[in-house]
């Protein structure tokens, strides 16, 4: 039998604070200091988020999001650059990867922590599936990606539900303003 797990529903939050709340929580499951978590919040203003290995200025039109007052976060998970607003609800999963319950490869834990997601997606009329090794798809378009990393034991995996998506400003926002 696994860990307890526990629900924080964290409602909109500061675009920085949406992604240091799974790193602080993974770092308290990691110390024993917490158990598994699943985190849901909202960003409260829209915000470019960049992956863990990517060159912001290879991927980010930083004069575009400057002139928009669009922050641009550094995520600890890698993938590639997004755009993230309030149309958006994010998951986070935490978990103890030593966790019987928790699978102990990332792929794993993409393919267990994603049927939720799918599911709902499913509950509302949207015909949404599961494609490895970490989007959520309809008719073969993926409409959601995940990202997943460890820190220390912990394993995190990160997703959205997205309500609604400004194209616009995504695209301009990613196209990037240097060589």
């Amino acid at each position: 039998m696994g860990r307890d797990w526990r629900f924080i529903d964290l409602g909109d939050l500061p675009p920085l604070s949406t992604q240091v709340v799974y790193h602080a929580v993974a770092e308290a499951v990691d110390k024993g200091r917490s158990p598994n978590t699943i985190i849901f919040c909202c960003p409260n203003s829209p915000f470019v988020c960049l992956g863990y290995h990517q060159e912001l200025e290879m991927e980010i039109d930083v004069e575009y999001c400057r002139l928009r007052g669009l922050p641009v976060v550094r995520r600890i998970l890698g993938g590639g650059a997004v755009y993230l607003d309030n149309d958006q609800l994010f998951y986070q999963v935490v978990a103890c990867k030593f966790d019987p319950d928790v699978p102990s490869s990332v792929q794993g834990a993409f393919r267990k922590y994603l049927e939720a997601p799918v599911k709902t997606y499913n509950d509302i009329g949207i015909p949404a599936s599961y494609r490895p090794v970490n989007d959520v798809e309809v008719d073969g378009r993926k409409i959601s990606g995940s990202g997943a990393t460890e820190v220390g034991s912990s394993l995190i995996l990160t997703g959205n539900m997205i309500f609604n998506f400004n194209f616009d400003v995504a695209a301009q926002s990613q196209e990037a303003s240097g060589p």
